[in-house]
């Protein structure tokens, strides 16, 4: 009798050390930490061309996929952007902005087909100042 009561003293023994072990404090693996999400898209460039009885400026401009183009007219007759050729305007006609009025901005709408234009002023389709390039990226 004495055997058995050694042998259910030793289970009484080692299951309180194994409930002391289990109820004491835990080690938590440190986790790597979540990578940064990545920034946002810069929003497509509007490029600006500014108009005036000296001619535009800049005569060449680069406009990323998806840009505008804004056209100034700080002289004091009405311009009329329009991709070449002349009269049709059929190169580009996504930079076509149609008459401005002094003192006016018109923004094109967004530029999606990579491709390099030649643009002149339609109502002066032979002042050599009023005619620039544009490459849509």
């Amino acid at each position: 009798m004495s055997m058995l009561r050694t042998v259910s003293v030793s289970v009484v023994a080692v299951t309180i050390a194994l409930a002391a072990a289990c109820t004491g404090s835990t080690t938590v693996e440190p986790t790597a930490p979540s990578p940064a999400p990545a920034p946002a898209p810069a929003p497509p460039a509007n490029i600006t061309i500014t108009i005036t009885a000296a001619g535009v400026t800049p005569k060449s401009v680069t406009v990323p996929h998806g840009g505008t183009i804004t056209y100034v007219n700080n002289d004091t007759v009405a311009h009329f952007p329009a991709s070449n050729p002349h009269p049709v305007h059929t190169d580009c006609p996504d930079i076509i902005a149609g008459s401005i009025a002094p003192g006016q901005t018109k923004t094109t709408s967004a530029l999606n087909v990579a491709r390099t234009c030649g643009y002149h002023d339609h109502n002066n389709p032979t002042t050599d100042a009023l005619k620039g390039t544009v490459t849509v990226q």
